[in-house]
């Protein structure tokens, strides 16, 4: 078998309207470009990815420990001089602990990059997953734990929560849009034409590919198992990806929402008591673009919750355009948002980048999980 053709995602991955005009031309054509999908794979350029994001967990991370722009100073140094001593130990610790385990991740990913066929060791695949839980995990029981004891900043930290999971949202669409999967075929001169009366759904042309297979000889038994296997694997896949942002994106307005209607930012609630403090202005300015980013992610829930019953609009040039403006502008309200708010009322930077990094981690163990289904 040879690389034969990437089909995108967006037409194909998801439960849209495709019609045989769109499909690799080897597909359709039977005789000429006869042959069978032999493997579905995301594009290596999304592993990548993760080890990028990660790499930048552990980067924010590390500064985090290294500043002193906690509530209380440096965890390390101004932190042991205050009644939460012995918290900021553990939060510490919890801290390390993740760096350590984001480090020994990311030298395995190294190891995998170089020699790939590292990954299939049952023990290389236990540790990684191991320490891909106990990071992620161990991170976020730091923030918690400070959240909790000492910076109390609950409104703060569920709008910083909803603004990053956004990101990984945008993310996971630019996923959907830009993944391939990698087709091969079989030249084999006794392939016949596929029958022409494809019709729009990836159902129906599943259909039509069985009765392509069903033509062919019976020496081509294997053949016809793998190509009805791949196109199983094509529509989880689908199901996978479509599913994700819906549930991020509903995710992240349910906590925007509740930091809204909260009063746990450093002046009290952002509508009532900031307004008597000499923070009037910006908090006005904040509440302002985090209601615009409100506004945004719901309109963007609507039209994600549209494609789901109307699959064919994903195709319509004014939806996509539309789609990803809403993003762009929910994901820039938002991040300015909480932003401004860190710059001129919270200033615990250090606090921020914990939470990012803590988000990012969690993103790349949901990107590890959706990639291991989607390779079952």
């Amino acid at each position: 078998f040879t690389v034969r053709d990437q089909v995108g995602t967006e037409e194909l991955f998801l439960n849209s309207c495709v019609l045989c005009k769109d499909l690799p031309k080897w597909l359709t054509d039977g005789l000429n470009h006869g042959g069978t999908v032999q493997l579905t794979k995301m594009s290596p350029s999304h592993s990548m990815i993760s080890f990028a994001v990660l790499g930048t967990s552990l980067t924010l991370t590390i500064v985090a420990l290294a500043m002193s722009a906690w509530d209380c100073g440096n965890l390390f140094t101004d932190c042991q001089e205050t009644k939460f001593r012995s918290r900021i130990i553990g939060i510490a610790a919890l801290l390390i602990l993740a760096v350590a385990c984001f480090i020994l991740i990311l030298i395995m990913d190294v190891l995998t990059f170089c020699n790939p066929s590292v990954s299939a060791n049952l023990c290389f695949q236990i540790v990684y997953y191991a320490l891909l839980l106990l990071g992620p995990m161990s991170h976020l029981a730091g923030v918690f734990i400070y959240t909790r004891e000492t910076g109390r900043q609950w409104s703060y930290f569920l709008a910083v929560w909803a603004s990053v999971m956004v990101v990984q949202a945008a993310w996971f669409v630019a996923i959907r849009k830009t993944a391939k999967i990698n087709t091969f075929r079989q030249d084999e001169s006794t392939l016949v034409p596929v029958a022409p009366d494809c019709l729009d759904s990836l159902d129906t042309n599943l259909q039509c590919f069985s009765r392509f297979s069903d033509k062919q000889s019976s020496a081509h038994s294997t053949e016809r198992t793998i190509h009805r296997n791949s196109w199983d694997i094509v529509k989880k896949m689908a199901k996978v990806l479509r599913g994700i942002p819906l549930t991020i994106l509903s995710i992240s307005l349910a906590l925007i929402i509740i930091a809204l209607a909260t009063s746990a930012w450093v002046c009290g609630n952002l509508f009532t008591s900031c307004q008597d403090t000499r923070y009037r202005s910006v908090a006005s300015a904040v509440a302002s673009v985090l209601l615009l980013g409100t506004l945004c992610l719901l309109l963007l829930i609507v039209m994600e919750s549209v494609s789901l019953c109307r699959s064919t609009i994903l195709l319509n040039r004014g939806f996509q355009i539309s789609y990803c403006v809403l993003l762009a502008i929910g994901l820039l309200s938002l991040l300015t948002g909480v932003l401004v708010y860190t710059g001129e009322v919270g200033r615990q930077w250090s606090y921020l980048m914990t939470v990012c990094a803590s988000v990012l981690a969690i993103q790349v163990a949901v990107m590890v999980g959706v990639g291991a289904i989607c390779e079952k």
